[in-house]
């Protein structure tokens, strides 16, 4: 994302570190309606990252829905 003009809306860190798994999911909503996800082991140095643009707030939501209830937990950003 190259514009920096972009405002965030909503942002969410979550973590599974349950059964042996150690990684992470973060979210980013801006006004624009993008979506920006990254993903990976919590000590990746290069997360993977998509863009979802004009997915807006009920794809973000969705996403931390089904995150939370695969056993991720929400974390201090």
């Amino acid at each position: 994302m190259n514009d920096t003009t972009n405002k965030i809306i909503k942002e969410i860190f979550l973590t599974n570190t349950e059964d042996g798994h150690n990684k992470f999911w973060s979210a980013v909503l801006y006004d624009t309606n993008l979506v920006v996800c990254q993903y990976g082991p919590l000590d990746c140095e290069n997360p993977i990252s998509k863009e979802f643009p004009d997915a807006g707030e009920k794809y973000f939501n969705k996403k931390v829905k089904e995150k939370l209830n695969k056993g991720y937990i929400e974390n201090m950003l």
